[in-house]
This record gives C-alpha cells, sequence and structure tokens, in this order.
C-alpha cells in the first residue's frame, strides 16, 4: 500500500508539490499571527519603558534616619531587589556652607548626599570622582554659585546639630537631567532645591545626625515580561519598604495597566487578522484538490468498474491529497517563523526576538489540520458521482439553481454579518480591535458571491451577443466565465484579497494621518518644554527675557477651573508665531483668537521702591478699635511680598513700610486691605492717598489715579459678608463702611478689562472666582473653536497674563514653554538660566513616533502585511487552476481548435477570461473597500484605549493616493498574472500548432 501511495503521488507530482506549497502557506500563515504578537509584544513594552515618565518606572521610598536610634524595634529589613529592577540607595543630608563667588559671602543651602553608583552616572566636567572620605564632587551650577573649585576646600554646616565638616572638592560634574531615571525626579539633586554635594556613604553619615534615606527601584523593560508576578512583586516590595520605616510611592502600576492594554488591542487585533490568510488558503487549496479530483475522473471510473473497494476508492485520493499536506506542517512553520522574523526586524522597534511557541505551533497544526478537511471536502463530489458521470471526458452540467441560491444566501449572511460584526466598534479612543475586524472580511466574501452569481446570466448574454456579432475571443470568454463553476469562487477569492487590501489601505492612510493630527493637537506647537512649577509672573517674565520678540517661545499654563472645560493659558500675543493651528480648529485664525483673548494690555499698578510711602486719611472709626492697611505685591520672579503700616492714627497721615524685594524691579500692586480689629461694630471711613518712595518722596501713584473708583474691584458681596463703599475724594478714595457683621475691605487694582474673554469649545459658566476666592469674575465666550491644542474638543483658552491679574482662585496644574520649529537648539538651556527648571522635552516628532510604536500601529501593519499577503494567495489561485488545465483541457477548448478556431483566439480566451475575473472582482474589491470602511471605520485600532479622555475625531476620508496607488498596483500584479497563467494553461496545447 504504502509503495502504491508513493506512485501516485510521483506520478502526480505536479499535484503534490501545489498541495505542499498551499499547506506550508497555510501553516506558515497560521504561525505568524502568534509569532508576531509576541515580538510585537516585546517592542511594545520596549518602547512604552524607554518613553515613560520617570515616575511610571520607579518605585521609590524615603524615611528620615537617625543613626543614634532605630525607627522601628529591631532591625530594619533588607531593602528590597526586584526580577528587571536596578535598585539604588542613597542618603541626604542638608545644610549650608559660606559662598565666596563675587564676593557675597552668603551662605548658601546645599545637600550633601550619597547615591549608589554615582561615579557611573556622573559627567565629570574636572577633576575625578569621590572615592574617599571628605571628599565630595560639586555640581558645575552649585561651584558657581559657592566659588567651589577643583583642589579647594569648603566648610559644610548641618542643619542639626552636629559641627561643621570641612570638605575637599575633587571634581565638578554637569547638572543632570531630570528625565535621567537614575536621580529618580528627587527636587534636591537634580537642582530644584538647592545645591548638591556628592560624596561618600561615611561621609554623609557623619555629617548629618539625622538625614533623609531614600530607595528607588528603576524598572527596565525586562520587568514586565510577566505583569501579573510585576503586580505581585511591587506589593511585597512597598510592603517591605513599610516594614523598614520608609514611604513608598509608585506610578508602576500605571505603565503596567497601559502595557497590558497595549498588549490585549494587539492580541484581539492579530489573532483575527491571520483569519483572512488561513481561510484564503483552505480556499485555494480546495480549488486545487477538486481540479486535481477532476484529473481523476476516469481512473476512478476504472476503479468502479474494476470493483475496487469504495474505501480504497475514498482512500488512495485522499492520502494522495493529504499527505504533501502533512509533510508541509514543519517546512510552513519554519517559512512562517523566518518570514515573521524578517518582517519582525524590519516594521518593529529594536527588531525583537523571533522564537519558536507552543502557541504558534498550535496555530499551524490547526491550519494544517483545516486544510486536510478543505481537501477531503473539495473531493466529496466526485468520489460520489456515479460511474457514467466519471466515464465522461468532460463533466455534465449540474443545475445551478440549488448552489446558486446557497451561494447567495450564504453571501447575503456574510455581509450582515459584517455589518453586526461592525457595531461592535467602540469609540475612537477605545482601542477597537478584536472581533469586530472580521467584518471587512464578511462583508467582501458576501460581496463577492452574490454578485458573481449575479452576473452569470449577463456574462452568458454578453458572450452569445459576441458571437452573433463575430467577436468569438470575447464571446468564448464570456461564455466559459458564465458556465464554469470555479468561477465564482474564484471572483469571490479575489474579492476578499482586493477587498482587504483596500481596507487596510484605507485604514493606514487614515491612520497615518490620524496620529499626525493627535501629535500636533496634543502637543501644541513643534516642541514643548515641561517646567517645574513657578509662578505665572516668574514664567512669563522667564520666557520674555529668552525671546524678547516673541517669535518662538510662548509660556503656557493648565488650569482646572471648577464648571468649566480644561483650560490653558497661553501668552496669546505669541500664540500665531508658536502654537500649531490648523482649520480643523474652526474658522478663526491664530490671530482672530489671540485678539478675542486679549482686547487691550494689563496696565498693572508697577512700584519700584525700597520703601513705600502710603497716604492714608483716617476720618472716623468705631469706638475701641484699631486699624491698618496691608498691601500684597508681586514681584517680576513671582515672590509674593505683604507689607502692612503702623497702627493708623486719626487724619491724615504718611506711612513707612519696606518692601527689600522691590529695589531692583518694579513690582505689581495686587491688592490693597485696610485690616481692623473690633470689638462690636464694624465702622471706619478712610480715604487712601497718593503712594510715594519712601526714600526720596517719589510720586509713584498719583491722587487721581488712586481717587477713580472705576479703577478697583471688590470681593463680590453676600448678606453674611458686605464691601466698603467707594468714593472719589480731592484727597484720594474713599472707604467706608457701617455694619455689626464682619466687611471684607480689601480692594484690587482694575489692571484688565472685564468680562475675563475666553474661547472655548463648549459653553462656558457664567463666572469664575477670582482674586483668591473674593470675586466672582464674569466670564464670555468671545470666541468659538471646533478644537484647542492639547484639549482637543473639550477645553477653553485664556490670555495667562489676564488670568493672572484677576488671579484665578486655582493654581496651575502644569506649566509649559512651547518652542516653535525655529526656536534655537539651546533654547532649554537659556531657560535654565533664566531661572526654569525644565523636567521634561516634548516634540511632534516624539510623540507621533510614540504613536506609530504602539500596539495599534503594530497591528495595522501586520494587517497591511496579511493583506498584501492575500493578493499573493489570489495570485497562487490563478496560477493553480492555470497549472491543472495545463494539458487537462476540461472545459472543452481543444475541441474548438479541431472545429478551425485559431490557437492565437484561444490563447486569448485564457487570457481575457482571467483577466475579466480580476477586473470584476476589482470593482468588487473596491465596493466592499467603501462598504466595509463606511460601516467598520470605527473598529480600527487606531489608538490604546485613552489614558486621558481626547475626543479626537481621526480623519474619515482617506487620500486617493494613498488608496488608489496600492490598489491599482494590486490589480497590475494580479492581470499579469493572468497573462502568465493563461499562457501556462495553453502551453501544451502551443505545442500542438498555432
Amino acid at each position: 500500500m504504502t509503495t502504491l501511495l508513493w506512485s501516485m503521488v510521483r506520478a502526480r507530482s505536479a499535484v503534490a508539490a501545489i498541495m505542499l506549497v498551499i499547506g506550508m502557506a497555510a501553516a506558515a500563515a497560521a504561525a505568524a499571527g502568534p509569532l508576531y504578537r509576541q515580538a510585537a509584544g516585546a517592542a511594545i513594552v520596549s518602547v512604552e519603558v524607554d518613553r515613560a515618565p520617570v515616575a511610571e518606572r520607579l518605585l521609590s521610598a524615603q524615611r528620615v534616619g537617625d543613626d543614634q536610634k532605630p525607627l522601628l524595634d529591631g532591625e530594619p529589613p533588607p531593602l528590597p531587589h526586584l526580577t528587571g529592577f536596578r535598585t539604588i540607595s542613597g542618603r541626604q543630608v542638608t545644610g549650608s556652607v559660606l559662598g565666596d563667588a563675587g564676593g557675597d559671602h552668603l551662605r548658601h543651602k546645599v545637600w550633601l548626599a550619597t547615591r549608589t553608583g554615582f561615579c557611573r552616572e556622573v559627567v565629570l566636567t574636572a577633576g575625578r570622582c569621590a572615592v574617599a572620605d571628605h571628599e565630595v564632587l560639586v555640581r558645575e551650577d552649585t561651584a558657581e554659585l559657592t566659588g567651589a573649585r577643583v583642589g579647594s576646600e569648603v566648610v559644610f554646616d548641618p542643619a542639626d546639630t552636629r559641627s561643621p565638616v570641612a570638605l575637599s572638592v575633587v571634581g565638578l560634574y554637569r547638572t543632570p537631567q531630570p528625565q535621567d531615571a537614575y536621580w529618580a525626579q528627587r527636587r534636591s539633586l537634580v537642582g530644584a532645591d538647592g545645591g548638591v554635594f556628592l560624596t561618600t556613604e561615611r561621609t554623609v553619615e557623619r555629617a548629618g545626625r539625622t538625614g533623609l534615606q531614600t530607595v528607588d527601584l528603576v524598572a527596565g523593560p525586562t520587568a514586565f515580561a510577566n505583569l501579573q508576578r510585576l503586580r505581585v512583586e511591587i506589593t511585597r516590595a512597598a510592603e517591605t519598604l513599610v516594614a523598614g520605616g520608609y514611604t513608598p510611592d509608585t506610578g508602576i502600576r500605571d505603565l503596567a495597566d497601559r502595557v497590558d492594554r497595549n498588549r490585549r488591542t494587539l492580541g484581539d487585533s492579530l489573532t483575527i487578522a491571520i483569519l483572512p490568510l488561513v481561510l484564503l488558503c483552505w480556499f485555494v487549496l480546495f480549488l486545487a484538490a477538486a481540479g486535481a479530483a477532476e484529473q481523476r475522473r476516469g481512473e476512478l471510473g476504472l476503479a468502479v468498474l474494476r470493483g475496487v473497494p469504495t474505501r480504497l476508492r475514498w482512500l488512495l485520493p485522499s492520502v494522495e491529497t493529504a499527505l504533501p499536506m502533512l509533510l508541509a506542517a514543519v517546512p510552513g512553520y519554519l517559512v512562517g517563523l523566518g518570514a515573521t522574523a524578517a518582517y519582525s526586524a524590519l516594521v518593529l522597534p529594536g527588531a525583537p526576538d523571533v522564537s519558536p511557541s507552543w502557541t504558534s505551533m498550535a496555530y499551524a497544526a490547526a491550519a494544517v489540520l483545516g486544510a486536510l478537511l478543505a481537501g477531503l471536502l473539495a473531493q466529496v463530489r466526485i468520489l460520489t458521482a456515479p460511474l457514467l458521470s466519471l466515464l465522461r471526458r468532460v463533466g455534465a452540467r449540474r443545475r445551478s439553481g440549488v448552489v446558486g441560491a446557497a451561494e447567495v444566501v450564504i453571501g447575503a449572511l456574510a455581509i450582515a454579518a459584517g455589518y453586526q460584526l461592525s457595531l461592535t466598534g467602540g469609540e475612537v479612543d477605545s482601542g477597537g480591535g478584536g472581533i469586530a475586524l472580521v467584518a471587512p472580511l464578511c462583508i467582501s466574501l458576501g460581496l463577492g458571491l452574490v454578485a458573481s452569481r449575479a452576473l452569470v446570466s449577463p456574462a452568458d448574454r454578453l458572450g452569445r451577443w459576441a458571437l452573433r456579432h463575430g467577436r468569438l475571443a470575447l464571446g468564448i470568454a464570456a461564455m466559459t466565465l458564465a458556465r464554469r463553476p470555479e468561477s465564482n469562487r474564484i471572483v469571490a477569492l479575489l474579492t476578499v484579497a482586493l477587498g482587504l487590501v483596500g481596507f487596510a489601505v484605507t485604514a493606514n492612510d487614515t491612520a497615518q494621518r490620524a496620529w499626525t493630527q493627535r501629535s500636533r493637537l496634543e502637543t501644541g506647537a513643534a516642541r514643548a518644554l515641561s517646567v517645574q512649577q513657578a509662578s505665572v509672573p516668574a514664567l512669563l517674565a522667564a520666557v520674555r527675557t529668552v525671546d524678547p520678540q516673541g517669535t518662538y517661545a510662548m509660556a503656557v499654563a493648565g488650569f482646572q477651573v471648577p464648571g468649566t472645560p480644561p483650560v490653558l493659558g497661553v501668552d496669546s500675543a505669541r500664540l500665531a508665531n508658536v502654537a500649531i493651528w490648523s482649520s480643523e480648529f474652526g474658522p478663526l485664525s491664530p490671530a482672530d483668537v489671540a485678539q478675542r483673548l486679549r482686547p487691550a494690555p494689563p496696565q498693572p499698578l508697577e512700584l519700584r521702591a525700597a520703601r513705600l510711602e502710603l497716604t492714608v486719611t483716617l476720618v472716623d472709626i468705631a469706638p475701641g478699635a484699631t486699624a491698618r492697611v496691608g498691601v500684597r505685591l508681586t514681584t517680576q520672579s513671582g515672590a509674593v511680598v505683604v507689607a502692612r503700616t503702623d497702627e493708623l492714627r486719626p487724619g491724615e497721615h504718611r506711612y513707612s513700610i519696606a518692601v527689600p524685594p522691590c529695589t531692583e524691579a518694579a513690582c505689581r500692586l495686587d491688592e490693597i486691605a485696610p485690616e481692623m480689629s473690633v470689638t462690636r461694630r464694624h465702622r471706619i471711613n478712610l480715604i487712601l492717598g497718593p503712594i510715594r518712595d519712601g526714600t526720596n518722596g517719589a510720586l509713584l501713584t498719583d491722587t487721581a489715579r488712586i481717587a477713580e473708583p472705576d479703577r478697583w474691584r471688590q470681593p463680590t458681596p453676600s448678606a453674611a459678608r458686605p464691601v466698603a463703599e467707594l468714593r472719589g475724594t480731592p484727597g484720594g478714595l474713599g472707604m467706608a463702611v457701617d455694619s455689626p457683621l464682619w466687611a471684607d475691605l480689601r480692594i484690587f487694582p482694575a489692571t484688565v478689562a472685564e468680562p475675563l474673554p475666553m474661547v472655548a469649545t463648549a459653553p462656558l459658566p457664567d463666572d469664575v472666582l477670582g482674586h483668591g476666592g473674593a470675586r466672582r469674575i464674569e466670564v464670555t465666550r468671545a470666541g468659538e473653536a471646533a478644537l484647542v491644542p492639547r484639549h482637543g474638543t473639550a477645553g477653553a483658552l485664556v490670555d495667562l497674563e489676564y488670568a493672572d491679574e484677576l488671579s484665578l482662585d486655582v493654581d496651575p496644574a502644569s506649566m509649559e514653554v512651547w518652542l516653535a520649529a525655529d526656536a534655537p537648539p539651546d533654547v532649554a538651556d537659556r531657560l535654565r538660566a533664566a531661572g526654569l527648571t525644565v523636567t521634561d522635552d516634548r516634540s511632534v516628532v516624539a510623540r507621533r513616533a510614540v504613536l506609530a510604536s504602539q500596539a495599534p500601529a503594530f497591528a495595522l501593519r501586520f494587517l497591511l502585511m496579511a493583506a498584501y499577503a492575500a493578493v499573493v494567495f489570489a495570485m497562487g489561485s490563478i496560477l493553480v487552476t492555470a497549472a491543472l488545465e495545463r494539458g487537462h483541457p476540461a472545459d472543452g477548448l481543444a475541441a474548438l481548435r479541431e472545429h478551425g478556431v485559431p490557437g492565437r483566439t484561444l490563447r486569448a480566451v485564457a487570457v481575457l477570461r482571467r483577466c475579466g475575473l480580476v477586473i470584476l472582482a476589482a470593482a468588487l474589491g473596491l465596493a466592499a473597500t467603501a462598504v466595509s470602511w463606511w460601516l467598520a471605520r470605527d473598529v480600527l485600532p487606531m489608538y490604546v484605549a485613552a489614558e486621558r479622555t481626547m475626543a479626537v475625531p481621526p480623519p474619515v476620508v482617506p487620500t486617493i493616493a494613498g488608496v488608489a496607488v496600492p490598489v491599482a498596483g494590486a490589480v497590475l500584479v494580479l492581470l499579469l498574472t493572468c497573462w502568465f497563467a493563461g499562457r501556462l494553461a495553453s502551453g501544451k496545447r502551443q505545442g500542438r500548432g498555432t
């Protein structure tokens, strides 16, 4: 029996080779999904960990230690060491050193610190690293501040009770980047909270009795290989640290959740994306097996005549088909492994390793098993045919009504299934993917089956018309298309392949544009530098110092004002030069927005003097009450200065108050607040006169400016909190109140016009709280936008200086400096020199790269590869049918040659009927693409489920070139394949003559 089987395989080696190749393709396609998922999962971890904020890669803990006594009973437990983490311990003691830079001889705050492996991490600019006791490394900016230099000696004075320590400076090092995970974003180490001296652990222990002990565990990519284990280890490590008296904090769980979401999105999408490939392989194999069975028609008829048992008649053809497919399993898996490794190295960052896995082997085995079943199913019809039919040279035409009706029903059900699956897709930011990605396959298959069956009759009529009018080649080709049963199947297969290509390139084109749009919107400008929290005046002053012309830098602050969408405060005069603005934002241009946000520049009351002299006339006051006048000012660096006069005396007097921070640069007057101490009734009547320079008597504000009530704002009055009555007098601004309740006497300069203008995407509240919650400031929607930078469809813009002048009752949640594309490369250094600490540097290019390196991007790349692979399989189906026809013309066309039909015409028929299938499938594929995109575009895994709400609708219509060029290329390749297949199928007949 074995000899017989091998003889049968050798006799039809071409068919065996075809079955072997198709089986290998099925195994390779099935294995590619899990293998690519494994590689993409590793790439996701690497990308997410590398680009995650430092806080999301750290488990940080600290405690205040005392060398003389343990923090808890017993010895503290050892420091935790986790798989894939780097454990960094440290100790810091605060104190001061006496500086002599520039002869200032002032004491400067300094941290004396040690940290595991700091010599390997710092970048030395002079000297060497500190390795012995009482040797220190000094940061460059600290050296400039204190006058320390290599070889000098500094005396560190601890903040606790220990004696000063003499330290020898052996080296200088560059200021570290806050984004470097080694420094764990500790303000004391990166220069945001005083200077830093790095030294040995024993030196720190000797210098300070009590100090800050730190433990930082920095996660690497390998830590996220097993997320369940990671979460358990993080919990245990935190418990260990708590037991040792430390206070732990970590954002690793957030990063782990994001990696998990990426993996789920990728896994669901890839598992579904390989389904069309495997189905197409089975389909091609079905056609090949059916064609091979037709070639054995005569042999099977003779076997029936000679009484061969039924089981053998079933066994021999089945084994002849099954044996090559079983042999294809291992080489097919290896081909899939190699192809996936090459493709992963090409499209995935970091060229992750691709190694065999049990899951991929199981997928390949399932694909081979399905191929076996498809091969057996393809032979059922010929193996169950009656003897008379088997002995015919050309099979009898079947009545196709039942089969046609079944194909139409199946096609309609496929379309309905595709529509139903498309409804399972989520919103744009929900991730999408999963089973819903089968929708394009179902819709393409349904349209192919229904349309190909519906076009049988028109093709038959076209053939008859062409024959009547003497167009022999066209007529025979059309009649062949109408009467050959496999034509419908090939049309359906080609429609699926071209429909998948159309949907994949449409999805890819749209996703590329959506990522660009979103990266531009989220970043707001070409670059965005995050800075550590500072005051708004300090932020504005630093940016304007660096870019006085306002051509490339803009101060930005984020606010979360109750009752409003997220608010972005911008230095609106620079908005047009710096921010990225596009037509999707609405009809307003950035210049229009700036004009509406800032109709007039603020007119602050600025006072420059070492001492202020206030003229106050106390007209009346309740018996037993006393009063003072307080002022609140803001320096240009954002520091708040509060000063009060002495107790007021009856009549007109001048009161001098010291304001040293306002000596070198003018301070902004934010508030004047008469303060009373009363026992019963709150009654006072006074006049605020001009303000003078207390040192030379120069007038800083004239009487007319002070005396106008319209130039002042008061707290919003209530039944429980009255305010003073303001009046203009020749001597200044009169204030009077007489109430049994406590009155709010504060007044604020009216430096900007009200109501406060905002440009927003959504309705705004009538008012917001300002001036420390004392006033309700009316808000007006000065303009309407479809999108605003950073916040998309839910946000508002406000002028940053207006918001600061009105002292909105919220602190900025974030502070940034936005930069235009032509900003100088050293702008971050200039901002640091201006007093800002840059903590992060983002750009449109970097954000675009992040979006293109997440699970949805990896899934779309695989979907595109799968679509092109489907075209290759479609080419295979055309070539397989041609190879099976070569020398075995089951359609009877060879007989036409004997009746005088020219060989050139028959060759043209062989090409035309195949090209006709491709052209018909191309039209159906484009229709399937349009329907699939219209129904199922929301199921695309374009983004991972958003870390925060960012409802930015992606483009709906793809670019014409982005879709037409790849689809036209696929159609051209298929047409060339048809030409070659026609030549292949008619090759043997050509040898007989023309």
